[in-house]
Parts: structure tokens; sequence; C-alpha cells
């Protein structure tokens, strides 16, 4: 996920605090950890935190006026409750408060690092000026347990990308940022910039399948090899097919369509204009500028205004016109996101 989030822990329970904070840390997570919420405050005014996860009755200061404390100092700054029984009541009254999750102690680590990864990928910070959360999925769905499984399948595929190629997990952070923010732009509805944001870090999936020696190779490719190389995504498209999920579905038009060009010179089935999905067509704008603006065994990192003007140079050639003129209204933003995920 980039560069390590800091997860801010706070619970009275010193036992539990103290096994948190050494799970996450073995996780690869930098923590904090407080047992009130006067000094949780305090650690919250030196340095924003990612994350808060949050002890729901505390003494003194208990964990929904905590909570708004935090939010008074950084306002958006996603909260995760742990606690020990699922006290409807209080949990709705968190949730109307600002909460994003909640946990039942004694927290699995799977399960919570699961969660936190959910809530720091889909949640888009203040610049953004939206929020990724879903109106029509709440966590008073019954759909809520198998969601999070199929959120944690995703997480564990891109996972598998990051082992193969060692450039996967800062771009697909990134590159999902740029896709859903872009959809935001030309007005596609939430619910679907949601999917986008959880289903484009599949996009080279494929890639696992293709062999260290072309996918790292520091030199051009041969012809040989190139032919090997744009089998990825239909490697992508067959891990990803036939499946019951919304999200990997989509998953699969983008790992097959992201590297297909307005003028039908890309690639895998030289696709041509809007024959190419709409998602196909933002995540490739998505994907280029990323990969433009970050090294590679075989390239120099070009500047941002360089990756621009590529972009724009290619209106009507490799990206929908369109696109590439909203892509282009939204500068500010993208350089927000390169700044905040880079690395």
């Amino acid at each position: 996920m980039g560069n390590k989030k800091i997860i801010l822990i706070v619970d009275d329970d010193k036992t539990v605090l103290f096994f948190l904070d050494k799970a996450l840390k073995t996780i690869g997570y930098e923590t904090h950890i407080s047992l009130s919420g006067t000094d949780a405050l305090s650690i919250a005014r030196k340095q924003r935190p990612d994350l808060v996860l949050l002890d729901v009755q505390m003494p003194e200061m208990d964990g929904i006026t905590t909570m708004e404390e935090l939010h008074k100092l950084h306002p958006g700054l996603p909260v995760i409750f742990q606690t020990g029984q699922e006290d409807v009541e209080t949990l709705e009254k968190a949730f109307r408060k600002g909460a994003v999750d909640f946990i039942i102690k004694p927290a699995k680590i799977l399960e919570l690092d699961t969660r936190i990864r959910k809530v720091i990928i889909s949640s888009c910070f203040d610049q953004s000026g939206f929020s990724c959360n879903v109106p029509e999925i709440t966590i008073w769905e019954q759909n809520q347990a198998l969601l999070d499984t199929q959120l944690e399948i995703i997480c564990r595929l891109t996972k598998v990308a990051e082992y193969k190629d060692i450039d996967t997990a800062n771009h697909i952070v990134r590159m999902a940022y740029y896709s859903v923010l872009l959809a935001r732009e030309i007005g596609i509805e939430q619910r679907i910039c949601w999917l986008i944001l959880n289903a484009s870090p599949m996009h080279d999936i494929g890639k696992v399948g293709i062999p260290d020696s072309i996918l790292l190779k520091p030199d051009k490719l041969t012809d040989d090899e190139w032919k090997v190389m744009v089998r990825h995504p239909f490697i992508g498209s067959k891990i990803l097919k036939c499946s019951k999920s919304e999200i990997i579905r989509m998953g699969e038009i983008i790992a097959m369509s992201h590297h297909e060009k307005w003028d039908g010179s890309g690639y895998p089935r030289k696709l041509k204009g809007e024959d190419i999905p709409l998602v196909g067509r933002i995540t490739a704008i998505a994907d280029v500028f990323d990969a433009l603006t970050s090294m590679r065994p075989y390239k120099k990192a070009w500047s941002a205004e360089e990756a621009f003007n590529l972009i724009e140079k290619d209106r009507g050639k490799h990206f929908d016109p369109v696109l590439v003129e909203a892509f282009l209204n939204i500068k500010e933003k993208i350089l927000s996101v390169k700044e905040k995920f880079k690395g």
C-alpha cells in the first residue's frame, strides 16, 4: 500500500493494546498507542495518523467522544471501533458520528488487517472531493460478510502481483485513485466509482503468468519477448472470469481492456473508440500516467508535466479525447495523489 501507514491504537486494556501494537507492527504498519482518549488527542496533534483503531468503552472519555474530538483535529480521519459486544445502539450512534467500520474483540489479526486495508484504500482523502463509501452497502446488510470476503480476496490477489513485480505495490494504489478521480470527474455514479477503486488494482494480475526474465528485463524486449508480454491481459482475464462478484467481474474487464487504444492500435483485441469498455479507457490513462512518472528498470521517471503533455498529445490516438480533457481538468487532484502515495 505504498509508504508505511500510521495506525493509532486506543484502548484502556494494556493487554489488548500491546497485543495489537505488536501484531500490526509485524504486518508492516507504523503504530502509536494510547491508553486514553486524552492521550490519543495529544498524539494526533503531533502527527495525523492514517487510521484510528478505537475502543468504544473507556473511562473518562469514551470512544465516541474521542472520535468527535479527533475529527475536529483531522476531518475525515478514518476510525474503526473495537467493541467487546455488538451493542447495536452504540454502534449506530458511532456510525452516525462518523465511524467507518467496527470489529468485535478479540480481533483476529487477518480480519483486522483486511478491514484496515479496505478502509485505507477505499477512503478517499479530502482533496478528492467525494466519499468512496457506497450508500447501497452498509454494515447492517446481510451481505457485509460476503463483501468483506471479496475485498480480502482482492487484497490477496493484489499482493500476488506485488511479489511478482516490485514496481506494482505503489503503482496500483496511485493508479486506483487516478482512475476513480477521473471517473468522478466525468459524472460516473458513486457506486460505480467505488467498484472502479476496488477493481482497478487487479488490472495487471495477469503478469503473474509472465516469466521474470521478460517482466523484469532492464532492456528493450525482443519481438518474441513482446509477444509473450502482451499475453498478460488474456491471463488476467482468465484468472478473474466467471466470478459472481461484481467487483471481480469489473476487474476482469479492466484487466482485458486497459491496454487497448482509441485508434485501434492497442492490444490484445485491437478494439477501437467506444468499443473499448469505458472502465478500460479510464484505467488506460491512469496506468500510463503513473508508468510514465515512475522509475522502471528500463527508464527514468518523467516529470508530471511531461506526462500530462504526452497524454494530451495522444488525445484521439491512444486515449479517449473526452477523458483526456477531464484528466487535464483535475491535474491538482492527480498531483495530490502522486504526492500522498509517492515512493
